[in-house]
């Protein structure tokens, strides 16, 4: 069994501006970069990593890109979500991710807040960073879901280091 983050990915125009942003948090904080992405949900899949697309195809192809609303930044004190660009949920959103459950034989953790992590590092005045900061974008568009090999604990540089991707599947490619 693979421990499997799912990630809903914005699309290329999208992800860029976020990542540079990203990069340029993680060069300033000394923190490992990552992707831009909303987790859908973790969790352990028992699933052969040359199952994913039999698995996961027929799901991405029936669901078309998504386009969220981003809210103020928001911090917390957990290490994923140091500072975070919250999401407005959907009913196609909700519709994706219960999917995913139904999809996924195994309990994935919900995304009971959608939202965009900038940084994940400890230590660090995350409300000073998010008031020095203007949003590179009002709406994000999404156009695919990945699945992302993941520790189960995540909480430190070295789990980020360890997230790699064994599966890219296109929304709404039917």
């Amino acid at each position: 069994m693979v421990n499997l983050s799912f990630w809903l990915m914005p699309k290329e125009e999208h992800r860029i501006p976020l990542a540079i942003l990203i990069e340029q948090l993680s060069n300033r904080f000394q923190s490992t970069p990552f992707t831009p992405h909303v987790t859908l949900g973790s969790g352990a899949v028992p699933w052969a990593i040359a199952d994913f697309p039999a698995h996961l195809d027929p799901l991405v192809k029936t669901i078309p890109p998504l386009s969220l609303k981003t809210e103020p930044l928001q911090t917390s004190d957990r290490f994923s979500k140091t500072l975070f660009i919250p999401l407005q949920t959907t009913p196609a959103l909700t519709y994706l991710v219960t999917s995913l459950q139904q999809t996924v034989p195994a309990s994935l953790t919900d995304c009971n807040q959608p939202h965009i992590s900038l940084l994940y590092k400890t230590g660090v005045d995350a409300a000073a960073i998010a008031a020095s900061l203007t949003l590179p974008l009002a709406t994000v568009t999404f156009s695919e879901l990945w699945a992302i090999a993941a520790p189960q604990q995540f909480e430190g540089q070295a789990d980020v280091q360890q997230l790699h991707c064994l599966y890219r599947g296109q929304l709404g490619d039917a």
